[in-house]
């Protein structure tokens, strides 16, 4: 069972601040200086044990990758020319706008109902429906289904989108620079509109959005079993009947993205954006090695995270916390259900029993994700593609300020590179059968 109660909108320890952010796990409001960012989401200092948010830290130039396997893989280009903002392997998102807003339909969509399908009123550019589904054990998870405006009695290919440990609601997270709202899988469903392709995207277990109950743990299967239920949900509706379905995974996303690409029969194709190509407690390690300024310290952290990874590997046990600085609690205060598969997930090997078009995305300006993940999912996957954004960060975000084609700032204020998201769309519809 779920609760999703309305948070506040002032922070719960700074009555004179607004809500940007919600603890994922006792649900309190949290402004920019409460909100502590982990390897599980959002949480405030009592639930991690009083740590400091995450300082971000800055990238260094990058250029588009010319990696490819000759006559396997091709290079998708995306010409930009600017530079972007780390944000932590966490999550956080950011910003893109095709053609406006859509129009949005409140009634409850269900699979195969009778509900009339047609566009509303409106610009054309897309229609958004309510498209709540059941989840693992039968929860009801809130979920958007995003649809061409002119698509009309016509059917179009799907593209499931799942998301990352970072994520705040179905929209997206939030970045850890600005603490501004990031909605990289909304900004996706939209320009993937644009293209002629009917979307669908999700509230995750666990985010602020979809909270487990006090004293319910969050598990790693439950997560595959909600991208299940969404799959099923996605198949069954008429915009999408007789297409072919690509699953679209975020940052851990990609992890749930790799297992449904190689059992789900309705899966076509699978795109992988900014996913590991090591565990995911090698990517911790690597952060908090590049992040904390003193080396000493960094190098005692990193340590600690992949010792703790050993353990709980060896006895299936999470690491005793009560000794560990606050950078380690953040990472091992976790339930173990989730965090236990989490880190066994050998994402090279999932790789290599994925016989789809898949297309591995990286933002090159990404500090976490580096072109060595994308080369080792490439050399294990059967057919592969790249698209790199030279100057996207891991959410595909340019720097804040930049203007773009898809800069709004009354929504967002800032831009996601349209170039790299329009070229998923295009691989997309090209690629997937």
């Amino acid at each position: 069972m779920l609760s999703t109660p309305t948070p506040t909108a002032t922070c719960v320890n700074h009555r004179k601040r607004e809500r940007l952010a919600t603890c994922g796990v006792c649900q309190s409001a949290l402004c920019v200086d409460c909100i502590v960012h982990t390897a599980v989401g959002v949480k405030c200092r009592k639930c991690t044990g009083g740590a400091a948010a995450t300082t971000p830290t800055a990238h260094g130039k990058a250029k588009l990758s010319a990696a490819a396997k000759a006559g396997k893989r091709r290079k998708w280009a995306v010409p930009v020319a600017v530079f972007g903002a780390l944000l932590m392997v966490v999550g956080g998102l950011a910003v893109l706008n095709r053609g406006g807003g859509g129009d949005s339909e409140d009634a409850t969509a269900q699979p195969n109902d009778a509900t009339d399908h047609s566009p509303v009123a409106g610009n054309g550019a897309f229609v958004e429906r309510v498209a709540d589904f059941r989840g693992a054990a039968g929860v009801r998870v809130g979920a958007t289904l995003t649809v061409p405006g002119n698509l009309g009695d016509k059917t179009a290919p799907g593209v499931l989108i799942i998301p990352g440990g970072g994520a705040q609601d179905r929209n997206g997270g939030i970045q850890i620079g600005t603490q501004l709202p990031d909605p990289l899988y909304q900004d996706l469903a939209e320009t993937f509109a644009q293209a002629g392709l009917v979307s669908m995207r999700y509230d995750r277990r666990g985010s602020p959005a979809l909270n487990l109950v006090a004293g319910t743990p969050l598990r790693w299967e439950d997560l595959i079993g909600d991208a299940q239920g969404a799959l099923a949900f996605l198949a069954e509706r008429r915009e999408t009947q007789g297409r072919p379905i690509t699953v679209l995974g975020y940052d851990q996303g990609g992890f749930i993205a790799l297992r449904m690409a190689q059992s789900e029969p309705r899966v076509k194709g699978a795109v992988l954006i900014s996913t590991p190509g090591r565990p995911i407690w090698d990517v911790i390690a690597f952060d908090f090695e590049r992040s904390i300024p003193d080396p000493a310290k960094a190098q005692e952290v990193a340590a600690g995270v992949r010792a703790g990874a050993a353990e709980l590997a060896r006895t299936g046990q999470l690491p005793d916390t009560a000794n560990m600085g606050d950078e380690l609690k953040n990472v091992f205060n976790a339930d173990l259900p989730y965090l236990g598969p989490l880190f066994a997930f050998d994402p090279v090997a999932e790789a290599a029993k994925v016989e789809l078009p898949t297309l591995l995305v990286r933002g090159g300006l990404d500090g976490s994700i580096l072109p060595r993940d994308i080369d080792a999912l490439a050399g294990a996957l059967a057919v592969d593609e790249t698209i790199v954004a030279p100057a996207g960060s891991n959410t595909l975000a340019l720097p804040r300020g930049a203007e773009g084609r898809f800069h709004n700032p009354a929504r967002h204020g800032t831009t996601r590179d349209g170039d790299a998201t329009g070229a998923i769309g295009e691989w997309i519809r090209s690629a997937v059968k």
